[in-house]
């Protein structure tokens, strides 16, 4: 199957404005495609930070849970 690029490239351009406009669509379909492209770059960064920041309040958490045992431990002592 023939990209739609392609298609809209080899449009015969005699036909001036509908040869045009196939050209635009064609840059437009590329241009949506590298932004479609850095979207998902984008997403998969958010993505990996924020599994990053869901570690470190695991720990966080942990850590206070530790300190929360000992002080109770110290308390009843």
């Amino acid at each position: 199957m023939t990209d739609i690029v392609e298609r809209l490239r080899t449009v015969d351009i005699s036909w001036s404005q509908e040869g045009e406009w196939c050209a635009e669509a064609a840059d437009e379909i590329i241009k949506l495609r590298e932004d479609k492209k850095l979207a998902f770059e984008l997403m998969n960064v958010f993505i990996e930070e924020a599994n990053r920041v869901k570690t470190v309040l695991h720990r966080i958490a942990k850590m206070q849970s530790a300190q929360k045992i000992a002080q109770d431990a110290l308390e009843k002592e």
